[in-house]
């Protein structure tokens, strides 16, 4: 079933399956290297998810979608970078509304 899902793209999906699969089998090489692929993949669907909202200026939903790409796949900088950037821009945004008070 978790294969199926990686073939549609369900990234998400596939990793709750491998995980539990893994588990199961903690052993199984094939199996470990399919979870990373899926994390991997599902991790860059929330990031581009990120990109997007952050051009259409919803940070808090952009800082959401990065940090499930960070939890995903914490060793990528691209995502900490589109964290780091939602952050600032949160900040930002903060201290303007502030200001206005």
């Amino acid at each position: 079933m978790a294969d199926q899902f990686a073939k549609e793209g369900n990234w998400e999906g596939a990793v709750f399956l491998y995980q539990g699969a893994s588990q199961k089998d903690p052993k199984n090489i094939r199996l470990r290297e399919k979870l990373n692929e899926a994390k991997a993949q599902a991790a860059g669907q929330h990031y581009q998810k990120g990109r997007g909202l952050l051009k259409e200026k919803n940070i808090p939903q952009a800082l959401e979608e990065f940090k499930r790409a960070m939890s995903l796949d914490p060793g990528k900088q691209e995502h900490q970078d589109g964290l780091n950037e939602a952050l600032s821009l949160k900040e930002a945004q903060d201290l303007y509304v502030s200001g206005l008070k």
